[in-house]
């Protein structure tokens, strides 16, 4: 039963954390003008920060860590959104979309007659309504 509790509360907070990353990133990190070796080692220093925390202390209490986690976590995305991990995807996806556009948009031109008379291929005339017999 301890298990479920954990890992429901654990799912809880990924979700939470989720969507905090996911409004921070609308928008605030997005206007953020930052190198993405510097968020690294932000999420480095939180790894390892509630090691040397829980050793000068003594023990570190449960909520603070869960706080830490999330900087973690929301650090980690941050950084792979800031590398491109993210952005491969969605371009190679809006990049194949604008290429359809683009044979769309160019096509193939009709031409109506070849040059030579001959083979020319000429285009299926409508009827002509005033030529049409009357009956």
């Amino acid at each position: 039963m301890e298990f479920l509790v954990m890992a429901g509360k654990t799912i809880g907070l990924a979700l939470v954390f989720l969507l905090v990353y996911y409004g921070l990133s609308t928008y605030v990190l997005k206007k953020i003008k930052i190198n993405k070796w510097i968020v690294l080692g932000l999420f480095a220093l939180t790894l390892l920060l509630p090691a040397v925390i829980g050793t000068t202390f003594g023990g570190i209490n449960e909520y603070v860590v869960l706080v830490l986690q999330g900087v973690m976590v929301i650090l980690l995305l941050w950084f792979l959104d800031l590398a491109g991990f993210t952005r491969k995807r969605n371009e190679k996806a809006t990049q194949k979309l604008a290429e359809k556009d683009k044979l769309k948009k160019s096509g193939v031109k009709r031409v109506k007659y070849k040059v030579d008379k001959k083979t020319a291929i000429k285009p299926k005339a409508k009827p002509n309504p005033r030529r049409a017999k009357k009956d």
